[in-house]
């Protein structure tokens, strides 16, 4: 399903540039919709379609693949990992009182959150680049 695979490159782009949105506009200002996706209903949003996307990558392979799970494992990751993060960070980002999972999240969130996203964003352009590379 070649729409499954435009989804999966999009998917990594996107996370990655929300991600690391405040670095990337300070680098090219011209990405400024990277900061309008860190609001809460869009990264909330965002962030579910992600996660979705990222389960759904470990069992549908991309068109060039012949392995049927797994095939796409980074880029089933970074849906799983970044729309996980996403979508924590946005539930919780008003609140004062945070459980155990939601300060530790938030924590790796902004510690490496910027790193996570440069790292998603190259996934996404070497999954592109390079479709039939199993894992990738």
């Amino acid at each position: 399903m070649p729409q499954i695979y435009i989804l999966t490159i999009l998917m990594c782009l996107f996370t990655g540039g929300v991600l690391a949105a405040e670095m990337l506009v300070q680098k090219a200002p011209f990405l400024g919709f990277l900061k309008k996706l860190q609001e809460k209903g869009s990264q909330l949003l965002l962030g579910g379609v992600v996660f979705v996307l990222g389960i759904l990558k470990l069992v549908i392979p991309s068109p060039t693949e012949s392995s049927v799970f797994f095939g796409d494992l980074l880029p089933a990751l970074v849906g799983i990992i970044g729309g996980g993060m996403l979508v924590i960070e946005a539930l919780y980002r008003d609140r004062d009182v945070l459980p155990s999972l939601a300060s530790r999240v938030i924590g790796v969130r902004k510690q490496y959150g910027t790193a996570f996203g440069i790292i998603a964003i190259i996934l996404g352009i070497v999954h592109m680049i390079l479709p039939g590379v199993i894992l990738l």
